[in-house]
């Protein structure tokens, strides 16, 4: 017998063995049924807008058993998550998506479905399916809130001929951004080096930034996306020296080309973005024959091109930089110079009434307590009026509007000359041309006023901002908008209305600031 036929018995002898071990051994395995898993089809797309919920709930040709074991993951192919590529991204663990906040940025994500027993290790994986994020991000009002010390931003969306709240629009945008402690204010206007020096026009060309003292941070304005490189720091030329922070940045309206920055030091930076003059430490405006003095953040800034006012607080005095330079020069006159008054408020209202651009302020003297209001051309110094102001609850103020008029005024008050004031409760009109003065508003129950502002630019130019919140209710939720419209002449206040809806919202939290954003 050669070795093959050998080896052939051997192993058909031995194949007899086996089986027959198994047969014998039947019954004594734990066998585990496999529940097949057929997945319905999903939709092709979803859609939905940035910073609202989507629902996908799963559907299975047979149900799953109630009692089984399975694990459950929606992952994001080709992902790109904090500035890393990963191939396959597990986004979430729920079974299902009902009301799901997905906190992605608006763009086509694809995703696929999976489904695990983990009995057994079998997983079963449907076909992928496109989330496809609408950007609707565009023009409306951009407001900070402050909530236990800490800044949120909600916006109200004017898209497709329609006003939409989105409370917290930087969490449900996913804006990685840091924690807003201690926020000041915020602004939005138009600027080629935003949201990063020498920005591309996909990347907005404008300015979103919100300030704080422990930072300040521009945001694109498509999508209200946050990273590093968007820090204001990176817009200031030197070493910003640590602890250092933007106070406010104040810059003419529909100027696209300058600006002015008011530091935590007390200092003034200038920018100029057509002679590449950047904000630079240790390059103040406010030096005059190499002394500086310290300024306060009250600035005014009528038009483009036209300089800034300021106010010398330790010589108490006026001072202008005019033009597109840092050069600057005080006012003469005894209602300038060495005023011994604080600065209350100042405002400029561009051209007015076929004359330059003017300049409004409020000083009061600590002495006497007196009020006194002047109103000047920025060119020259020319006085339009200077005069004691005794009003009524004028000590009680804390927040101050006037209407920007700029190019002339073409919105609702065709260049008349409000002031307005608030006290904790009620708005005050101060109209300038007859001395009229009354309560336009009072706010409802126990709200308080925390904010008044005009809008700057849009279809609601010269359109009141009235903030108001409730001490009692949460604080993440009791505040309330008001978009007043100014009546003609009287200077009466009224709730704006668009598309016959009435322009106010609730849900905001104790309002510090606001902006309209135009982009």
């Amino acid at each position: 017998m050669n070795k093959y036929s050998i080896f052939k018995t051997i192993f058909l002898v031995g194949n007899v063995f086996l089986c027959q071990s198994c047969y014998e051994d039947k019954g004594n395995y734990d066998y585990q049924s496999i529940d097949e898993i057929v997945f319905e089809a999903f939709q092709e797309t979803y859609v939905i807008h940035v910073g609202d919920p989507i629902t996908i709930v799963p559907q299975f040709v047979t149900p799953l058993p109630v009692d089984a074991d399975y694990s459950y993951e929606w992952v994001w192919m080709n992902a790109v998550y904090r500035d890393v590529y990963y191939n396959k991204y597990v986004w979430s663990n729920l079974k299902e998506w009902v009301d799901f906040s997905i906190d992605l940025p608006g763009g086509t994500y694809q995703f696929y479905y999976k489904v695990r027993d983990n009995k057994t290790g079998v997983e079963w994986i449907s076909d992928s399916f496109t989330v496809n994020i609408e950007n609707d991000i565009a023009k409306g009002f951009f407001v900070l809130s402050e909530i236990d010390n800490v800044g949120r931003v909600d916006f109200i969306n004017f898209y497709q001929d329609k006003f939409d709240f989105k409370q917290d629009i930087l969490t449900k945008n996913g804006s990685e951004i840091p924690p807003l402690n201690k926020p000041l204010g915020v602004a939005c206007y138009s600027d080629l080096n935003s949201p990063a020096i020498n920005a591309t026009p996909s990347e907005g060309q404008y300015l979103v930034c919100v300030l704080t003292e422990t930072g300040a941070y521009r945001l694109r304005p498509s999508d209200l996306f946050y990273m590093d490189l968007y820090n204001l720091n990176y817009a200031i030329m030197g070493t910003v020296p640590t602890g250092f922070y933007a106070k406010k940045i104040d810059h003419a309206v529909g100027s696209s080309s300058e600006s002015t920055l008011i530091g935590s030091d007390n200092n003034i930076y200038y920018y100029y973005r057509p002679m590449n003059v950047f904000w630079t430490i240790g390059a103040y405006v406010n030096v005059y024959v190499e002394k500086r003095f310290n300024v306060s953040p009250l600035t005014a800034s009528p038009s483009p091109a036209a300089g800034t006012v300021m106010y010398d607080m330790d010589t108490k005095s006026f001072v202008k930089r005019t033009g597109t330079g840092t050069a600057i020069s005080y006012f003469t006159g005894d209602n300038f110079r060495n005023t011994g008054k604080d600065l209350i408020y100042i405002h400029a209202r561009g051209i007015e009434q076929g004359t330059e651009n003017v300049i409004y302020a409020l000083l009061k003297d600590p002495a006497t307590g007196e009020f006194f209001f002047s109103s000047f051309l920025i060119s020259d110094g020319s006085q339009k009026f200077y005069q004691p102001l005794n009003l009524p609850k004028l000590n009680d103020a804390r927040q101050f509007a006037m209407t920007y008029n700029y190019y002339a005024n073409q919105n609702v008050n065709n260049g008349n000359e409000f002031l307005y004031y608030a006290t904790d409760s009620q708005i005050y009109l101060y109209n300038i041309a007859d001395g009229d003065n009354r309560v336009v508003y009072t706010a409802t129950g126990e709200q308080i006023i925390s904010h008044i502002e005009f809008v700057k630019l849009g279809n609601w130019g010269d359109h009141l901002m009235v903030f108001t919140y409730d001490p009692a209710k949460p604080a993440d939720s009791c505040g309330k908008l008001e978009v007043m419209q100014v009546v003609p002449i009287y200077g009466d206040l009224n709730v704006a209305k668009y598309n016959n809806e009435k322009m106010e919202w609730s849900g905001f939290g104790k309002v510090i600031d606001a902006d309209w954003k135009n982009k």
